[in-house]
């Protein structure tokens, strides 16, 4: 593959919705059509029609059962390694359970292979392996050579870290490109791109600190969607206009999110309370489940005829994420946010909303959230005016009472703008011609000159 005249050719995986809606449903990579040449590495889930009219299509992702069962290996040991500090008591702790509890054999073995100090051996054998069968599994043969190999990340991820080994593997510039505010919590990628495209400060010094990238290999070039959020501007009058809601009292946005907690409790809760006159009586809560289905630990499935104050959101866009234009309106409508330690927290923070964040569960998931709760980027809720943490059912209403009541203070809406600046960089320039100046850095530091 030979760089198209003065285009250099940039490979770049395509392969989750998440991607997709950010990177191409927004037209970032269109408007960088007629300066890149772009190829594709795209999953068998992914539609290729609009990615067809950008560049083109290179290659269908291939990587095997039995390489993805060795790269999930790797990154939970890898875990248990790195943030021993927080997974050590931890892990005593689900070791010496009885037999009996419904606990991973694989992960208990994982464990007592850590504790006997065999984990970087292990790693590091289980990395040799996948880069020398990298080239079979993202069909090296039909990629060519690219000028520049972007791999958007999670840090979870086994196309992205792939892509990254056959970029490494043939001494390509590669960059990783951040997809989500949460990448940086406790994942440990398998493979290392030279750059890391990030959103802002916060992942910035996670990069840095936590997995030793040098800050030359550090670039800053915020949000697709935060972006989009900048621009899409409403009164809240207007945005409950157009989602049709009330325009007097007050509405709440419960946000569902991955991790484990009864969201339909919750929701029975709310509801329950709006009737008995202990929440305001002209309450209306809209239910807005995350893109990926109802989160696991609910006891039934969301039913609206449930309910007479919760109303769900339908979600809009050409896969399960939502346009992110969506995102905006609803924020704008609402006078707070309710989610599971979902991310949306901090983008309704950006919008000056108080954020209630819940996390607890009772029984097999009550082990999940002590550690959780933990996570480096949820360390942005921690001890805010415009926050609140409820980590017991008990505290549940009377959390919700209180953000209600933080929403008439202009000062808390304020400080949550203004603490949540740290998570994306905003500067007033395009993501689009921020992503093209890292592109460009990275092709003039790697000597690139046009074909």
């Amino acid at each position: 593959m030979k760089n198209s005249g003065s285009r250099p050719v940039v490979l770049i995986a395509i392969h989750n919705e998440l991607i997709y809606r950010d990177l191409v449903s927004t037209g970032v990579l269109a408007a960088l059509a007629h300066r890149f040449d772009f190829r594709f590495l795209v999953s068998v889930n992914i539609a290729t029609t609009e990615l067809e009219k950008i560049g083109t299509v290179a290659a269908v992702f291939a990587g095997g059962v039995l390489r993805s069962s060795l790269w999930n290996i790797i990154v939970i040991l890898g875990s248990i390694h790195l943030w021993r500090p927080i997974t050590g008591p931890l892990a005593k702790e689900y070791f010496n359970r009885k037999k009996d509890d419904n606990y991973s054999l694989m992960l208990r073995c994982l464990v007592l292979a850590d504790r006997l100090g065999l984990a970087p051996a292990l790693c590091a054998v289980g990395r040799w392996i996948l880069m020398e069968t990298v080239t079979r599994a993202v069909n090296g043969k039909r990629l060519g050579r690219p000028d520049l190999v972007v791999a958007p990340t999670g840090l979870r991820d086994l196309i992205a870290d792939d892509l990254v080994r056959w970029g490494v593997r043939r001494k390509i510039p590669t960059i990783f490109l951040q997809i989500n505010s949460d990448v940086f919590n406790m994942k440990v990628p398998t493979s290392r791109a030279a750059y890391f495209a990030l959103w802002g400060d916060q992942s910035w010094y996670m990069a840095r600190l936590v997995y030793g990238y040098a800050t030359s290999r550090l670039k800053i070039i915020g949000s697709a969607r935060f972006d989009i959020y900048d621009r899409v501007r409403l009164s809240r009058a207007d945005a409950r206009r157009s989602l049709d809601l009330p325009a007097d009292g007050a509405v709440m946005l419960f946000c569902g999110g991955t991790a484990p907690f009864d969201e339909i409790r919750a929701l029975d809760q709310l509801d329950a309370a709006i009737k008995a006159g202990s929440l305001p009586k002209d309450l209306l809560v809209l239910y807005k489940p995350h893109p990926k289905g109802q989160a696991k630990g609910a006891t039934v499935e969301f039913g609206a005829d449930r309910y007479e104050h919760i109303r769900l959101v339908t979600g809009r866009g050409p896969t399960n994420w939502d346009l992110p234009d969506l995102y905006p309106v609803l924020f704008n409508s609402v006078n707070g946010v309710i989610s599971p330690y979902s991310t949306m927290g901090v983008e309704a923070a950006l919008h000056g909303l108080p954020v209630l964040c819940v996390g607890y569960h009772p029984g097999r998931f009550e082990r999940y959230w002590k550690w959780a709760r933990e996570f480096t980027h949820l360390q942005v809720y921690r001890d805010k005016i415009w926050c609140v943490t409820c980590h017991d059912e008990r505290e549940f209403l009377p959390g919700v009472q209180k953000i209600l009541q933080m929403s008439l203070d202009p000062t808390i809406c304020e400080a949550a703008r203004n603490e949540v600046r740290v998570i994306s960089l905003r500067d007033g320039k395009m993501y689009a011609d921020r992503l093209a100046c890292c592109f460009d850095e990275v092709l003039s530091e790697g000597n690139w000159r046009p074909g």
